[in-house]
């Protein structure tokens, strides 16, 4: 099997985000560049949800954002978002600079995976990148 950065790839699509702003749309955070990003519109939890191409194997979970305090990851591997499983949960600390948290995983299947954001140190958090690794 070969591994490959599902977002990039457009195997991995958000078809869900608790926030919308227009000037800081989902888009920012899927660009590759770390200068742009997506950003809450104030009050927690925040979510996203991605929905798989197909069911993968993931690898590794890469994000860089700014002023997350609690982070919490889960995933399904039905056809619909549904029975979710808590894969990771943490709480990053505030530095003041980009917070890199990177998520690796044994071999975790799934079709749907949700990024929640439970608290920030502040009423705004940003989100720079993801990054998903599976075996595809």
């Amino acid at each position: 099997m070969v591994i490959e950065e599902i977002v990039e790839s457009r195997k991995a699509k958000v078809v869900l985000t608790t926030s919308h702003d227009e000037n800081y749309g989902i888009s920012n955070m899927l660009d590759g560049k770390e200068e742009t990003f997506w950003m809450s519109t104030g009050m927690f939890p925040q979510e996203i949800m991605f929905q798989l191409e197909s069911q993968y194997t993931l690898k590794k979970i890469q994000i860089i954002s700014t002023g997350i305090k609690q982070l919490k990851i889960e995933t399904t591997d039905k056809s619909q978002p549904i029975q979710f499983s808590p894969i990771f949960e943490k709480q990053l600390a505030d530095e003041g600079s980009l917070q890199v948290e990177e998520i690796i995983l044994e071999d975790q299947p799934a079709r749907y995976l949700k990024i929640q954001i439970l608290n920030g140190y502040h009423n705004f958090i940003s989100i720079h990148s993801i990054k998903i690794e599976a075996n595809i």
